[in-house]
C-alpha cells in the first residue's frame, strides 16, 4: 500500500475495549536502548553541509545497544519509513520549513519516503499533521546511499553529479520531517501518549526484528518526544485487543532532544502474521497545540533468530553468573552455544559478553520491559489499531 494514499476510517470501527492480556502468542517487546547524537554530528551549516549518517557504515552499528555487536551494519537495512522529507540537493535552503503539512502526503514538496520490508502488510499514520523542510535537519539520503557506504565522489549513476562549483564532497541528503500534532482521536502529546504510526506484519515475518525510532534534529527541545511507547495488538478477532503491556523508552534526557539526531530501538520477537504494533509518544509540558513529540521515521532491521540471541549457555532457563563463567572459559576458543557463543557466529568473543550483559538476570527469550498500562494509552492504541485494516 502506498503510504501517501493511506487513510483512517475510525467511523467504520466498532470500538470495544478489551482488557490487556498476557502475550498469549509468545510475542516479546523490548526497549533495548538509544543511540544519541549519531556520529556526534551537528547537521546543517554551509557547503559542504554536515549531514547525519543514519544509514551509512560511518554511524555506530545498530546492535551497539542491546543484544549483539555486528560491525558495518546500518539502520534500515530491511526497510524504513520517513515522513515529510524534502530533497533539494545541493541547496538546503531552497524550500523553507513548514509545520502544517497534511499527513496524506499530497504535498509533492514534502513527500513521505517509504520502503518497508516485504513482511509488513499494512501501515498507517496516526498523527494529524506533519512538519518538515528545515535546512538544519539533514540526514543521508536512504535511496542514493542504498549500500550503506558514504561515497565522496559523484559518478552520475549511484550519486548525483556535484553542483557546479561544489566539488567539496557533498554527499546526498534529504531534509527530515516529523509526525507531530494531535493524533486521530484528538489527543495532545503533552497530556497523554499520542499515536504516531502503526504497522501490521504479514507472511514470512522474521522471528526477531529491530525497529529504530528517529527523533531529534530539531531547533527546540519542546518539539521532541518526552517518551516513546510501543504496544502490540491482536487482530485475529473482530476488534483489536491490546496484548501484554506497552514498553517505553523512559524519560529521554535533555541530550536526546536537540538538533542532533537520535535513534531509539525496540526489539520485537516471535511476531505472527496479523499482529499489529503501534508507536505513540508524549511531549514535554507547554508545547502548545500538540506540536511536540515529533517522530521523524522508523528503521527496520532483521535480527538473528531468537534462539541465537541467547546467553543461557548452560540451558537452565536463566542468564546468571554460571553463564558468565562458561563465556569466560570459552573466550577466544569456543565455537558453540554451550561454550559461550550467544549470537551463533561461530566464535566466543566480546559480542557474546554484550549479549550476556543485556540478558543477565532474565530469561533471554522472553525478557520484556514491563511498565504500567496507562488507561488513556490503551484507549488510544486500541482505537488506532482499528485503522490497521487496509490491505496492500
Amino acid at each position: 500500500m502506498n503510504q501517501q494514499q493511506m487513510r483512517l476510517s475510525l467511523a467504520a470501527c466498532t470500538l470495544c475495549i478489551a482488557p490487556a492480556v498476557s502475550s498469549c502468542f509468545g510475542v516479546s517487546l523490548q526497549f533495548v536502548g538509544s543511540q544519541a547524537n549519531l556520529a556526534g554530528l551537528f547537521p546543517g551549516g554551509g557547503l559542504p553541509y554536515v549531514t547525519v549518517p543514519w544509514r551509512t557504515s560511518t554511524a555506530a552499528n545498530i546492535y551497539a545497544t542491546g543484544s549483539g555487536a555486528y560491525p558495518d551494519n546500518f539502520y534500515g537495512k530491511a526497510g524504513y519509513a520517513l515522513f515529510a522529507t524534502t530533497f533539494t540537493y545541493p541547496n538546503a535552503n531552497l524550500v523553507p520549513g513548514d509545520a502544517f503539512i497534511a499527513t496524506d502526503g499530497s504535498d509533492p514538496l514534502f513527500p513521505n519516503l517509504i520502503d518497508l520490508p516485504s513482511w509488513i502488510s499494512d501501515s498507517q499514520i496516526l498523527s494529524t499533521r506533519m512538519a518538515g523542510g528545515y535546512a538544519y535537519s539533514l540526514i543521508d539520503d536512504p535511496v542514493l546511499m542504498h549500500d550503506g557506504t558514504r561515497q565522496w565522489s559523484f559518478d552520475g549513476t549511484n550519486y548525483p553529479q556535484a553542483a557546479q562549483g561544489n566539488n567539496t564532497g557533498q554527499n546526498p541528503w534529504v531534509k527530515m520531517g516529523y509526525l507531530d500534532g494531535t493524533d486521530i482521536l484528538g489527543n495532545l502529546p503533552e497530556n497523554t501518549p499520542t499515536g504516531r504510526w502503526g504497522f501490521t506484519v504479514g507472511p514470512d515475518t522474521p522471528s526477531a526484528f529491530r525497529v529504530g525510532v528517529m527523533t531529534g534534529g530539531m531547533d527546540a527541545d519542546r518539539f521532541a518526544p518526552k517518551e516513546v511507547f510501543l504496544q502490540q495488538f491482536d487482530n485475529s478477532g473482530a476488534t483489536p485487543v491490546p496484548v501484554g503491556s506497552p514498553v517505553q523508552t523512559g524519560i529521554l534526557s535533555g541530550t536526546l532532544k536537540d538538533r542532533f539526531v537520535d535513534m531509539h530501538f525496540f526489539d520485537i520477537t516471535n511476531a505472527q502474521e496479523g499482529d499489529s504494533f503501534v508507536f505513540a509518544a508524549t511531549a514535554a509540558p507547554n508545547t502548545g497545540s500538540g506540536t511536540g513529540a515529533g517522530i521523524a521515521g522508523f528503521s527496520f532491521d532483521v535480527l538473528p533468530d531468537v534462539g541465537i540471541m541467547n546467553a543461557d549457555f548452560d540451558g537452565d532457563g536463566d542468564v546468571d553468573g554460571a553463564d558468565f563463567l562458561t563465556w569466560q572459559r570459552g573466550y577466544g576458543i569456543g565455537t558453540t552455544l554451550s561454550q559461550g557463543d550467544a549470537n551463533n557466529d561461530g566464535s566466543v568473543n566480546g559480542a557474546d559478553l554484550t549479549i550476556w550483559q543485556d540478558q543477565y538476570g532474565s530469561s533471554p527469550l522472553f525478557a520484556t520491559v514491563a511498565v504500567p498500562e496507562p488507561t488513556a494509552m490503551i484507549l488510544l492504541l486500541a482505537a488506532a489499531a482499528c485503522g490497521l485494516v487496509t490491505r496492500r
